[in-house]
């Protein structure tokens, strides 16, 4: 069983159809930008089958949360910065990704 082509299927099905990009794909790149760069911590992911993706992430800092952004436009994705707050010894942040 192919878990990649099952997923893309169920995620079609919810309206992901062939007019946006497959969903695995995207979370592979987002995984990889995010993994680029040092002490980023994705704390969710949201998907609800339309053409973005919601991204909570928690970094060291607000330069740590630009850079994850432009490595999705590195590789890309538009992302683009719906908030972030201080907390704490960090940042919270979530990013909009679209698909």
């Amino acid at each position: 069983m192919d878990v990649e082509k099952q997923l893309n299927r169920q995620l079609a099905e919810l309206g992901a159809g062939a007019q946006h990009r497959a969903f695995t794909p995207v979370l592979v790149t987002l995984l990889g930008a995010a993994g680029a760069v040092p002490e980023i911590t994705l704390t969710s992911v949201n998907f609800s089958g339309g053409r973005e993706i919601r991204v909570n992430l928690s970094a060291p800092n607000f330069q740590s949360v630009e850079q994850v952004r432009e490595q999705l436009d590195q590789r890309s994705l538009q992302a683009i910065l719906e908030n972030s707050n201080a907390r704490g010894d960090g940042v919270v942040a979530r990013l909009r990704v679209e698909i």
